[in-house]
């Protein structure tokens, strides 16, 4: 794990990319920007605070800095499918029992039925419109989750965790 400052230069190119994937952001102008190389991901702290995740080409909300977005769509899955997404596995349209518009290739929040809790962020693999169509198949992209390195390095770095 390597950690290193990023200028403030780096730092608007990635909001600006951030932006460009259809997010809006309330993140501060600030110097404390540092970056963390894991072995699939980069992790993004702004003044020490966990907020993007970069994976796959992407820059997506960390899980517990979703209140500084917005932008983004939903699918609710049921409990029997959190094991799976927690452990990686893409969304199936079996397990999802209601989600809101959003587009394919757009960013989409997986959270838990009865709970509301966000497990996980993907990219759609199709959009909202066909989901109502669609029996079986993948329908997100599981770019980052409860229990991945980011999110377990984050809770590290927050002393949540030793």
């Amino acid at each position: 794990m390597e950690i290193r400052q990023v200028s403030k230069k780096r730092y608007r190119e990635i909001l600006r990319l951030v932006e460009s994937e259809g997010l809006s952001h309330n993140l501060p102008k600030t110097k404390n920007i540092k970056m963390i190389s894991l072995k699939r991901s980069e992790l993004i702290l702004v003044d020490d605070e966990p907020v993007l995740v970069y994976v796959e080409g992407l820059y997506v909300p960390y899980l517990d800095a979703l209140n500084r977005f917005g932008g983004y769509g939903y699918v609710t899955v049921d409990k029997g499918a959190v094991k799976y997404i927690a452990n990686g596995a893409d969304v199936m349209r079996p397990g999802i029992v209601s989600y809101t518009t959003f587009e394919e290739g757009g960013l989409v929040v997986v959270r838990v039925e009865d709970y509301g809790n966000p497990i996980a962020v993907g990219k759609a693999l199709v959009d909202s419109k066909s989901l109502a169509s669609i029996k079986r198949g993948r329908v997100v992209l599981n770019l980052h989750h409860i229990g991945d390195d980011a999110w377990y390095t984050a809770k590290k770095y927050m002393g949540e965790i030793k």
